[in-house]
C-alpha cells in the first residue's frame, strides 16, 4: 500500500510541474501575436541639389518599417505628380523596386526626377505609394510629400525627417535642414504642426537663421493620442517689412503606442528564458519519477 502512495503522489507532483508548464506557455504564446509590417516614408533628402524649372534632382527617401516582429518584402515605391512638374527622368520609370526590408530597419531609395521647364511655384507636391507583402498579406502605404523650391527663394528646405513610431506623451524626433539663401538674417522662423499633439507641440521655433548659413535642426513634438496618427508641418518666417511666408512641408504619418510598465517590458523580453526553466523543472521532475519507480519496483 505504501509503495502505491509513494507512487501515486509522484504522479501528481509530475502533472503539476507539466500543467504549469503548459499553462506558463499558453499564456506567452497569445499574449505575444506578431505585428504587421508598417512601411513609411521616415523623411527626405536633395542633398545638395534644388528644384528648378527644366533641371533634373535626385531625390532620397528614407524609408523605415516600423514593425520590431516583421518583414516587409517585395516593397515597391511609387512616385506621382498630378499638376505634371516632377516626372521620371528620361530613361527611368516611376516605379522602384526596393526589396525587402527587416523589422525595424530603413532603407534609403533615391529617384531621379525632371523638373518641368513650367515650373515656376515655391514648391512640388510628390504622392509617395508603398506597396508590399507582411505575413503574406499584400499592404498599401500613401503619403503627399511637398518638396520646396530653392533656387531664388529665401529659405530652402534641403530635408526634412519625422521619426515613425512614438510613445504617447513621449518626445517624438523631428530633424529639418535648411538654408539661409539671402545676405540678411531671420529672426522669426518656426515649424508650424497640426495634429493630435501638446499645444506646445503646434509652434517650434528655430531660432536665428543668420545670412548664407546652412543649419539643421533637432526638434520634438509630444502626442496625445494613441494610434496611426497624421502630422502636417510648415515651415513659417517673414521677411521685408514682416511679410509672412509659408513653406509646405508635407504630410507624415506616425504610430503612436501606450507607454509601457518597464517590468511588463522585461517580461516580455524574458519569457523565453523563464520557458526554458519551466521545461527543466519538468525534465527534472521526470527524473524524479522515474526514480521513484525504480525505488518502488526495487522494494
Amino acid at each position: 500500500m505504501n509503495k502505491f502512495v509513494t507512487f501515486f503522489h509522484a504522479c501528481i507532483l509530475s502533472l503539476l510541474i507539466f500543467s504549469y508548464v503548459v499553462a506558463d506557455n499558453a499564456i506567452v504564446v497569445s499574449a505575444s501575436e506578431v505585428e504587421s509590417a508598417v512601411v513609411v516614408v521616415e523623411g527626405y533628402s536633395l542633398g545638395d541639389s534644388m528644384l528648378q524649372a527644366g533641371k533634373d534632382v535626385d531625390i532620397s527617401f528614407t524609408l523605415r518599417n516600423t514593425s520590431n516582429t516583421a518583414s516587409a518584402t517585395n516593397v515597391v515605391m511609387s512616385l506621382s505628380n498630378n499638376e505634371g512638374m516632377l516626372n521620371p527622368k528620361y530613361g527611368s520609370g516611376n516605379q522602384i523596386y526596393v526589396g525587402s526590408i527587416s523589422p525595424g530597419a530603413t532603407k534609403e531609395v533615391t529617384a531621379s526626377v525632371s523638373v518641368s521647364s513650367r515650373f515656376k511655384e515655391t514648391s512640388a507636391n510628390i504622392s509617395v505609394k508603398i506597396d508590399y507583402i507582411t505575413l503574406n498579406n499584400q499592404r498599401t502605404n500613401s503619403v503627399d510629400i511637398f518638396i520646396p523650391a530653392t533656387g531664388g527663394t529665401v529659405i530652402s528646405i534641403n530635408s526634412v525627417s519625422v521619426s515613425p513610431r512614438a510613445t504617447v506623451k513621449g518626445k517624438t524626433l523631428i530633424s529639418v535642414e535648411y538654408t539661409n539663401n539671402t545676405g540678411a538674417d531671420i529672426l522669426d522662423a518656426k515649424l508650424l504642426i497640426d495634429g493630435n499633439i501638446s499645444d506646445d507641440s503646434k509652434e517650434l521655433s528655430v531660432g536665428t537663421i543668420s545670412a548664407g548659413r546652412h543649419y539643421s535642426k533637432d526638434l520634438y513634438v509630444v502626442f496625445t493620442e494613441v494610434g496611426d496618427e497624421q502630422i502636417s508641418i510648415s515651415f513659417s518666417y517673414s521677411v521685408g517689412e514682416g511679410e509672412s511666408k509659408l513653406i509646405d512641408l508635407g504630410n507624415y504619418n506616425v504610430r503612436v503606442s501606450e507607454a509601457k510598465n518597464t517590468t511588463n517590458t522585461d517580461e516580455a523580453v524574458d519569457y523565453r528564458f523563464v520557458l526554458i526553466g519551466r521545461i527543466i523543472a519538468l525534465l527534472a521532475g521526470c527524473v524524479a519519477l522515474l526514480v521513484l519507480i525504480g525505488y518502488v519496483k526495487k522494494k
